[in-house]
This record gives structure tokens, C-alpha cells and sequence, in this order.
């Protein structure tokens, strides 16, 4: 009985440390594929976004509609 208890602990390690080396190189690959995305500041309350969230005015990039409509006025 003790040993079906030591193998299942020594398989679990290996298991965990299996998973445990993979890991770091999955991530480091996701990283490299990813492009990165500008940041914008919201010409209105100065908060940051990334400019794929950005509503476009005629003074510059805003958070929301309502700051764009707000600076406008």
C-alpha cells in the first residue's frame, strides 16, 4: 500500500514539474505573436486607453462619447 502511495506521489511530480517546464515557454511564444497596441491619452479627462478603444475628435482621441460631445461644446 505504501508503495502504490509513493508512485502516485513521485508520478504526480513528475506531472507537476512536466507541466510546470512547459508553461513559461507557452507564454513567452503567445507574447511574441501579440502586437502590441498604442495607448492614447483622452484629451478631455486624461485618462489612458489603447487607441482601438478611442473615440476620434477634432482635437484628439477621447475616452467616451460624452467627453468627446463635452470638449466640443
Amino acid at each position: 500500500m505504501k508503495a502504490l502511495f509513493f508512485l502516485a506521489v513521485i508520478l504526480g511530480g513528475v506531472w507537476f514539474l512536466r507541466r510546470l517546464m512547459a508553461h513559461p515557454s507557452a507564454v513567452g511564444q503567445k507574447r511574441a505573436t501579440e502586437v502590441p497596441s498604442e495607448l492614447v491619452r483622452c484629451h478631455h479627462c486624461g485618462v489612458h486607453l489603447l487607441a482601438s478603444d478611442a473615440v476620434i475628435g477634432d482635437q484628439g482621441h477621447y475616452c467616451s462619447e460624452t467627453h468627446l460631445h463635452e470638449s466640443e461644446g
